[in-house]
C-alpha cells in the first residue's frame, strides 16, 4: 500500500480530500507546462508548502487546533512527514479531532517512514502503550504494507 492509499484510509470521508485526490490522479485538463516554468511553479509549490505547515504548525502551539487542522490534512495527504505527526499528535490528545489512537499510531508510522524531523518513533512507541489488543492490531493492519 503506498502513502496515498494509507493517508486516504486516515482521512477518509473528507470530501474536500477526495477532491485533492482526484486532481493528485491527473483527472483535470490542465496544459503541460514547459519545463521553466514547472521548475518555478515547484519551488512555489515548495515555499507554499512550507508556509502552510508553519502557519498549522503556529496554530497548533495556540491552540487553534481547527486552523492546524486546515493546514495539517492537505499537507498530510500530499505526504508530508512532519504534518502526520502532528495530526498524529492531535489525535492522541483529542485536539480539535475525536481521540483516535489508531489513526495516531498510523499517522506516527508514516511520519516515522518517511523520516519526519520530529520524535515519530518515540510517538509510536508511547502510543503502543496506551492502545487496547484490538486497537494495536488494527493500526498494524492498516500499516503493513502488504
Amino acid at each position: 500500500m503506498d502513502l496515498e492509499e494509507r493517508i486516504a484510509r486516515i482521512l477518509e470521508g473528507d470530501r474536500a480530500l477526495l477532491e485533492l485526490d482526484r486532481l493528485i490522479r491527473g483527472e483535470t485538463s490542465v496544459e503541460p507546462r514547459p519545463p521553466r516554468a514547472r521548475a518555478i511553479s515547484e519551488k512555489e509549490e515548495e515555499r507554499d508548502t512550507r508556509r502552510e505547515f508553519m502557519e498549522g504548525e503556529e496554530a497548533y502551539r495556540l491552540g487553534d487546533y481547527e486552523k492546524a487542522l486546515e493546514h495539517f490534512r492537505p499537507l498530510a495527504k500530499k505526504g508530508d512527514p512532519s504534518a502526520c505527526f502532528y495530526l498524529g499528535q492531535m489525535f492522541e490528545k483529542s485536539a480539535g479531532v475525536p481521540q483516535d489512537y489508531v489513526k495516531a499510531y498510523v499517522l506516527f508510522d508514516l511520519a516515522a517512514n518517511f523520516e519526519a524531523l520530529y520524535p515519530a518513533n518515540e510517538a509510536k512507541a508511547r502510543i503502543h502503550k496506551l492502545m487496547s489488543a484490538e486497537e494495536l492490531k488494527e493500526a498494524r493492519r492498516i500499516t503493513s504494507s502488504d
